[in-house]
């Protein structure tokens, strides 16, 4: 120890509580130092103890100084238990020659470690932990100064939860391969990014065809494109969309219909994404569109169900006024001066009736309350004895070209109904063609399948005979194909049309069990082709009538039943002025006593239909009885089924509809009472029930 420089002078007071104070901040700084040490100790130690791995720190003399709580659960030993790297050997590698190859070979990492001052390289070893099970760790470690911090990692876990994301993604590809969902992940702008085969076949590609780095909208319906794109900007900026509905459009034209739900996304690989499921909605919407179909037939049918009850509501009571109007007037014209102007005044009043006439029978057709008598015949035969007679209807300006089919099944229609369908037809044609062009009429056989029947409602499976009304015309709009059938819907000026015609021609393709196809295009025409069931047995030749040669008209007697006196008087004068004897009879009643009493022949029972007390037809069962050979003509105003089931005839059921004129009476007279058999007397025909 040196002396003290006696040299030196000796301190001053102040100079010592200078140094005094110096060493006591010193120490002060010290210990703060001091207790920052311990408490980042204290804090690491915390950190170690709280971690999820395994962790101890040894030190050079292989003393273990610590093993965090994460170690004691996994291996199962206490630190008491273990408190030396050699007490760790001959517990965890209880095999000698196992244990003197780990402790070699950790050795050399550690020896290594410290060499180049890196972190000790990973090894992996078996493991055994203290109730006898092995498993396998991955062990690495830090020298930090003279200790070496070294982690154990379960690799048993490890690889559990790499086998069970294995087996997750397994499960996804799978459900990605066989789920009829569509999944698709597309960045931002619509672009695929990945896409499942589901997917790909609602995209229209092939399973193996890639749609990765395409965007969307390349397979989107054009008219859904716009849509699309704004969806796909609304999913961006909102997180999420749910059951969007769009439309793809494969290659060969098929649409397919879509719904989406979609989620943003965001990952390592891709950035932010868009992950959507898509639904293949197509059949749905097919069914939903056939629903719509239905409706509207559903509302079409009570429409013309309205009408039929309006029309035959009024039919029966305008027609009889329109009877006496036409009939009035016929009897008037046969007793006036040739000369005008009476007789012209007359003329106007009867064609005014018979024009009344006519809507009412159109209203009654689209209603499918027209009465009709069906016959089995040959429609090429049918058509082409109308040609000159619609020529006539369509103008010069024209062309009408008639394309007959081969081999044309028969069918069972009335023949004034055909003319009815035709003429209507034509007049639209003629209508629709402002300057010059052309009409086609052509025939031809189908037979429908299921296919087409389920594109086309109100059609069914069958053979049908086709008739078709093609013109070159204007066209017609969606808007006005919509309403094409519906009674008083017209496009033509006011006055110039009904809106009746097609309404007709719709009421007698149904009342025939068939259907109607329209085909239109604005500036390109129209075409309307009917469909009419096969009749399963040949059409027959109608046999020439022998009325006229067998029978003079004006010959008989005729019991005339009907309860309007107006109509009565009339009809009395009609019968009488062709050379008939009439009972007359304003009621069933009165009829039944008159034919008790009449001790001669009846050669025709003349009914209304629709009367008091009874209708025609039991009246007619109840005459039989009495004049067994007695003949039966019915008349009415409108169809009642108690004469005609839905409007259709008995073969051989006579029917006259009012209003009729002198002429028409006549000649359905000849028709009913025919040739009068050597007996005497003809025999009644009652319809059915």
């Amino acid at each position: 120890m040196d002396s003290p420089n006696v040299t030196d002078p000796a301190p001053t007071y102040d100079e010592l509580l200078a140094r005094v104070a110096r060493l006591e901040q010193g120490a002060a700084e010290a210990a703060s130092a001091v207790e920052a040490s311990r408490r980042s100790a204290l804090q690491l130690l915390a950190l170690i103890e709280r971690s999820p791995m395994s962790m101890a720190i040894v030190s050079m003399d292989r003393t273990i100084d610590y093993i965090n709580q994460r170690t004691i659960d996994t291996f199962g030993y206490l630190h008491d238990e273990i408190p030396t790297m050699d007490e760790w050997s001959a517990r965890a590698y209880p095999d000698d020659a196992y244990r003197a190859e780990v402790s070699a070979t950790w050795a050399a990492l550690v020896a290594k470690a410290f060499a180049s001052g890196r972190e000790i390289e990973h090894a992996e070893y078996r493991v055994t932990c203290k109730d006898g099970s092995v498993k396998v760790t991955e062990i690495y470690g830090v020298i930090v100064g003279d200790k070496i911090f070294a982690m154990f990692d379960d690799l048993r876990e490890h690889r559990l939860s790499v086998e069970a994301l294995r087996q997750s993604e397994e499960k996804y590809r799978l459900l990605a391969a066989t789920t009829d969902t569509g999944f698709v992940v597309i960045d931002g702008g619509g672009v695929v990014i990945l896409a499942n085969e589901p997917y790909q076949r609602m995209a229209g590609g092939e399973a193996s065809e890639s749609l990765v780095g395409r965007s969307v909208l390349e397979w989107t319906a054009p008219d859904e494109q716009e849509s699309n794109a704004e969806a796909v900007a609304r999913c961006a900026r909102l997180g999420s969309i749910r059951d969007f509905e769009t439309v793809y459009q494969q290659q060969d034209g098929t649409r397919v219909h879509i719904s989406v739900t979609a989620a943003v996304q965001e990952s390592r690989e891709h950035g932010k994404h868009i992950v959507a499921f898509c639904r293949d909605i197509t059949a749905r919407k097919h069914a939903e569109q056939a629903k719509a179909k239905l409706a509207a037939q559903l509302q079409q049918a009570q429409k013309m169900e309205s009408v039929g009850r309006l029309a035959g509501g009024v039919a029966h009571d305008f027609n009889n006024m329109l009877g006496v109007i036409i009939g009035r007037a016929e009897l008037a014209l046969a007793r006036v001066d040739p000369s005008p102007p009476l007789r012209e005044h007359l003329e106007e009043i009867r064609a005014a009736a018979r024009h009344s006439a006519d809507l009412t029978r159109q209203l009654l057709a689209f209603a499918r309350r027209q009465t009709v008598a069906p016959q089995v015949l040959h429609l090429n035969d049918t058509v082409a004895s109308m040609l000159a007679m619609l020529q006539r209807v369509i103008g010069e300006n024209v062309q009408l070209s008639w394309l007959p089919g081969a081999g044309l099944w028969p069918v069972n229609v009335d023949p004034a109904q055909i003319s009815q369908v035709l003429v209507n037809l034509c007049v639209n044609a003629r209508d629709a063609i402002a300057n010059v062009g052309k009409l086609v009429i052509e025939t031809g056989n189908r037979t429908l399948d299921a296919g087409y029947c389920a594109a086309h409602p109100g059609a069914a499976v069958g053979d049908y005979v086709r008739l078709a009304v093609r013109d070159d015309g204007s066209g017609m709009s969606d808007e006005v194909l919509a309403h094409l059938f519906e009674p008083f819907f017209t496009t033509k000026e006011v006055g110039k049309g009904t809106g009746l015609g097609l309404a007709t021609v719709y009421g007698i393709v149904e009342q025939n069990r068939g259907f109607i196809d329209v085909r239109s295009e604005r500036g390109a025409g129209t075409t309307f082709t009917i469909y009419l069931p096969r009749h399963a047995i040949s059409a027959q030749t109608p046999r020439p009538s022998t009325v006229a040669a067998t029978r003079s008209p004006g010959r008989g007697t005729i019991l005339l039943v009907e309860d309007e006196e107006a109509v009565l008087k009339l009809t009395q004068l009609m019968l009488e002025g062709l050379g008939y004897t009439v009972i007359v009879a304003r009621a069933p009643g009165e009829a039944l006593r008159l034919a008790w009493e009449h001790s001669g022949k009846i050669d025709l029972l003349m009914t209304d239909v629709v009367m008091p007390e009874m209708n025609g037809r039991d009246l007619a069962e109840k005459i039989s009885s009495l004049h067994p050979n007695t003949r039966c003509l019915f008349m009415s105003g409108y169809t009642a089924d108690v004469i005609a089931y839905h409007g259709v005839l008995d073969e051989g059921v006579q029917f006259l509809q009012k209003p009729f004129s002198t002429a028409e009476l006549a000649d359905k007279l000849r028709e009913a009472l025919g040739p009068i058999p050597d007996g005497g007397g003809v025999s009644a025909r009652v319809p059915r029930a």
